[in-house]
């Protein structure tokens, strides 16, 4: 009976936690962001309310089997950007091998001499990253700007937020967050056998 209740419990905590946080998904359109060409800038302004008590606790961006159409050498800019309006707009940069988005706002990554192979790429955002975006999404509107300087074929960029509860620490994306339901279960375990001891 106490361990029925003890799984309930543990049980409530993970749906709980599930509750708490928030998963949104976002692609530009054209997804692929017209092929990122060398002669151009790219704009993507996204809208988005960050539901009240939360804020993004974790922030990625992922290119699909992205490559460079002849490999190295070649530069692509990415920089985080406040109120930019929606949707894509194209700029013209003819080549300029500097960020087009330097005074915009602030530069999320910059990659160099990407392979003609097309490879899967992600960026997650940092601690810094996730308070500058966290102050930029506060009305509504933020964006991503993209200079490729080189031409970079791709099947599509998606950027994906996580929201928890304000006050949730942000996590540092290169140390694993353990299981919460084996901690869970195993804290219920220890409590089961120091019982079962004393009677």
């Amino acid at each position: 009976m106490r361990l029925s209740r003890a799984l309930t419990m543990t049980a409530l905590v993970l749906a709980a936690q599930a509750a708490a946080a928030g998963v949104y998904t976002f692609q530009p359109a054209p997804p692929d962001l017209y092929d990122l060409g060398h002669d151009e800038a790219y704009l993507w302004g996204i809208g988005m309310t960050v539901p009240e008590g939360e804020a993004i606790s974790s922030a990625s961006l992922f290119f699909d089997d992205i490559r460079d159409w002849n490999g190295p050498p070649n530069d692509l800019h990415v920089t985080l950007i406040d109120a930019p309006g929606l949707g894509v707009t194209v700029f013209q940069d003819d080549g300029n091998p500097t960020n087009y988005f330097a005074r915009w706002g602030e530069l999320l990554v910059h990659y160099e001499d990407l392979p003609a192979e097309g490879q899967d790429i992600t960026y997650e955002f940092s601690a810094s990253d996730l308070d500058t975006l966290n102050g930029y999404v506060e009305d509504g509107n933020f964006g991503l700007g993209f200079d490729p300087d080189c031409h970079f074929w791709n099947c599509g960029v998606t950027l994906t937020l996580e929201t928890e509860p304000e006050g949730h620490p942000h996590e540092d994306p290169s140390i694993p967050e353990p299981p919460a339901a084996p901690v869970l279960l195993g804290a219920v375990g220890i409590i089961i056998a120091r019982r079962r001891r004393r009677a």
